[in-house]
């Protein structure tokens, strides 16, 4: 079972290989996905730091840490909580060309663009600014440089934006 330590490396491995596929155009799907698992890594980390245990699924980890499930042991707030499930559905959009609705009867396939990634990294922005206030200084090991039309610099406190 990986510990802390070991989900936070891994989030900054995946990090820093976020930061190199950047660069490559059109590559928005896997960056998207990338920026997921940088999220499943941290909230790992913040569960193993919490209660001790690993969930070896999306659902079990979304159990605990839902806000509004009474019985989570390792609850996020709520607007924390949606971010990371807005990653979830970004990255499932992104690996299986489908809607990032929750409920929908579209039959089309669905790509990924500039503006997937832009919420993407917004979202994994408010993820980590969360946990890093409950870890000072224990997560991020370097920041990484990102171009995503749109990014602001002032709206993003983990990642900085290059033009």
């Amino acid at each position: 079972m990986a510990d802390f330590t070991e989900h936070v490396n891994q989030s900054n491995h995946n990090l820093l290989f976020l930061e190199k596929i950047n660069g490559f155009d059109n590559c928005y799907d896997w960056q998207v996905t990338t920026a997921f698992y940088i999220a499943v890594h941290f909230v790992n980390a913040h569960i193993a730091s919490q209660i001790n245990h690993h969930y070896r699924s999306h659902v079990d980890v979304d159990n605990c840490l839902n806000p509004f499930n009474g019985n989570s042991k390792c609850k996020l707030s709520e607007e924390v909580y949606l971010s990371y499930k807005k990653l979830l559905m970004l990255s499932k959009r992104s690996r299986y060309l489908c809607n990032d609705k929750i409920k929908t009867t579209e039959t089309r396939a669905f790509f990924t663009y500039d503006k997937h990634l832009l919420k993407a990294i917004k979202n994994l922005d408010n993820l980590i600014h969360f946990l890093n206030q409950k870890y000072p200084g224990k997560l991020i090991k370097s920041r990484i440089k990102m171009r995503c039309p749109g990014l602001v610099q002032k709206e993003i406190k983990y990642i900085d934006v290059l033009k």
